[in-house]
């Protein structure tokens, strides 16, 4: 077994790293020392502090798919509304973390933006953030003390300085696209059996060779730790535990992957790596080329337009 470390190397227990790794698109917003607004972080002027003051400007930029970015667009027109902060947001494409520190070093970035959990370590390092510590105490700040301490530790230094809030976290789901369930001749609805206790590896076998009979793809997984920590506990076995990484000796767990690495050789399920440039899981399901898809609530906006 082996010690799971944090960005920093500090050992995570076994809830810390649940709250961490079994959980999707979490993001923190992180304000830089040197922003492009006249904010100048949390608390100061007219921009970061919640807009009581009025007036000022203030720009944040984050990732977005197109339909997340239209409702954080929308957002900003709220804010900007209710306090009179001009209001500017930005979606940064491409290299996320290396464009946010090519940015912070040149004094461009914004006054806020969202953090990736894997980006954060390399954006404390850069020296460029507000430290938040003494702002989450203000009547104005959003205590650490109120949020689930998975959600908080990450963000910190390795000298216990704060450097990011929360602002989304939700678990990795399963969505099927009913359409291609019903031409397999897929007659079981998921989300019933998994209510009704009947929702197993045999029964996602069963749908992901019908999916496959149609010349469709079932599922497609992708290369990332949440993905895989997702599947393995959904299907029962165990990634983490007492503070140690313990799949690679936990049975069930190495069953799960044992299924996974023969799904993607047998073609029941596709590896994210391998799908041609330009195509993605969430895309593929957009388009409906994909019976089932791995993500957080992000791809809602999506949907609801289809």
């Amino acid at each position: 077994m082996t010690d799971a470390k944090d960005a920093f190397g500090r050992t995570l227990s076994r809830r810390r790293l649940l709250g961490m790794g079994a959980l999707a698109g979490m993001g923190v917003a992180g304000f830089s020392a040197c922003g492009g607004g006249s904010s100048g972080g949390p608390g100061a002027g007219t921009g970061g502090g919640g807009g009581a003051q009025g007036g000022g400007a203030v720009t944040w930029a984050s990732w977005a798919n197109p339909g997340e970015a239209v409702r954080f667009k929308e957002y900003s027109a709220d804010y900007q509304k209710r306090t009179g902060t001009k209001t500017t947001y930005q979606t940064v494409v491409g290299d996320y973390t290396a464009k946010l520190l090519t940015q912070l070093q040149g004094g461009s970035a914004a006054d806020a933006f969202y953090v990736g959990d894997t980006g954060m370590a390399k954006l404390q390092e850069s020296n460029n953030l507000v430290e938040l510590t003494e702002f989450l105490g203000t009547p104005d700040g959003k205590k650490a003390s109120e949020t689930f301490p998975g959600l908080v530790d990450w963000t910190k230094s390795e000298d216990g300085g704060i450097y990011g809030v929360c602002v989304d976290c939700n678990p990795m789901v399963f969505w099927f696209n009913k359409g291609l369930l019903a031409e397999a001749g897929v007659t079981t609805d998921p989300a019933a059996a998994f209510e009704g206790g009947t929702w197993t590896r045999d029964a996602l076998d069963d749908l992901l060779t019908k999916v496959k009979a149609t010349g469709k793809r079932g599922y497609v997984h992708m290369a990332s730790y949440g993905d895989l920590f997702g599947l393995v506990t959904a299907l029962g076995g165990t990634m983490i535990e007492d503070n140690k990484a313990v799949f690679d000796e936990d049975p069930k767990a190495q069953e799960i992957i044992g299924w996974l690495f023969d799904s993607i050789e047998n073609g029941n399920i596709s590896y994210g790596g391998s799908l041609p440039k330009g195509q993605s899981s969430d895309a593929l399901f957009l388009a409906s080329q994909l019976a089932t898809t791995h993500q957080g609530r992000w791809i809602l906006p999506n949907l609801k337009k289809i």
